[in-house]
């Protein structure tokens, strides 16, 4: 079996356990708001994961199903995805996004411990979901812009 192949085929496996994963904590996530829909904490999270995990695998599978059958496009994808120009473009746009990932974190948890003392103003729930939400979207807005910058400055 060639490199390629090979390829392909650890994609497709690692598609099928996302799907795996996702159907177990779909089915988690049920059974927990059947037989304790007492608690007072939203378990439906448990299956929004199951759902997004089951999402990705599917996702991958498709995608890598189409190269295998002899998709052109998808052939060239494959071939775009593990240039190695891409690749370094990637890293480096995720070394960006990480550090911004980091410098927000690090800001909203020192200004959570301030407020803790009294020395800041504390952060209402309001507040701190839009905060959570920033540290989220920043980053990844932060990648996408850089991979775009560098894929016409490289």
């Amino acid at each position: 079996m060639s490199d390629q192949k090979k390829w392909l085929n650890s994609r497709i496996r690692i598609g099928w356990f996302f799907v795996g994963l996702g159907i177990l904590f779909i089915l988690v996530g049920v059974y927990f708001e059947i037989n304790y829909a007492y608690i007072p904490y939203n378990v439906s999270i448990i299956t929004g994961l199951g759902i997004l995990w089951a999402g990705i695998g599917i996702g991958l599978i498709v995608k890598y199903m189409a190269v295998i059958k002899g998709d052109q496009s998808a052939k060239r994808m494959m071939v775009e995805e593990q240039d190695e120009r891409n690749l370094f473009i990637r890293y480096r746009a995720g070394y960006r996004a990480f550090w911004v990932a980091i410098i927000l974190t690090y800001v909203i948890l020192m200004w959570l411990s301030m407020a803790a003392n009294g020395s800041l103003p504390p952060i209402g729930k309001d507040l701190l979901w839009y905060l959570q939400a920033a540290c989220v979207v920043i980053p990844f807005s932060v990648y996408i812009i850089s991979f775009i910058i560098d894929q016409k400055r490289l």
